[in-house]
């Protein structure tokens, strides 16, 4: 069931427009970052793929069907991640919140954290959990369920 609803999502992704001329004059900026995390991105899709293998497999399976569409394969030659989405957050804090945009309950989040104070911590409200969250800190969690921030 997972892999189904996965996978539909990805095939009406596959079908979105051809990225317009707005996007192009950023494609080097994205290409020169995709290419400097590339060590990054294949720690996180090593994480995933031992935690929760099927999420994994179903992933990487909807980025390969995503490449095999011409105007999806020059963008991603130099996509790293397993994931096809990033979504990249630069704060002091944050509320706690529900990712209820991620997906399914099953499917996981990953948060890392480059940089930043070493006094940073992730609460995890549902859990009753504050941990330590300094730099190099990889947390996987069902953002959809976990109260969080």
């Amino acid at each position: 069931m997972l892999s189904l609803c996965f996978l539909h999502c990805c095939q009406s992704i596959s079908r979105a427009p051809v990225p317009s001329h707005d996007l192009t004059y950023k494609w080097n900026e994205m290409a020169e970052w995709l290419m400097a995390t590339e060590e990054e991105s294949a720690i996180l899709s090593a994480i995933l793929a031992v935690c929760h293998p099927t999420l994994y497999d179903t992933a990487r399976e909807c980025l390969v069907r995503l490449g095999k569409h011409a105007p999806l394969c020059e963008y991603l030659k130099y996509w790293g991640f397993v994931f096809n989405v990033i979504s990249v957050i630069s704060n002091c804090a944050s509320p706690a919140h529900r990712d209820t945009l991620s997906g399914a309950i099953e499917w996981y989040d990953i948060l890392a954290s480059i940089g930043g104070s070493n006094n940073t911590v992730l609460e995890l409200h549902t859990l009753g959990l504050c941990c330590p969250w300094k730099s190099g800190s990889v947390g996987l969690f069902a953002g959809p369920y976990i109260l969080h921030g």
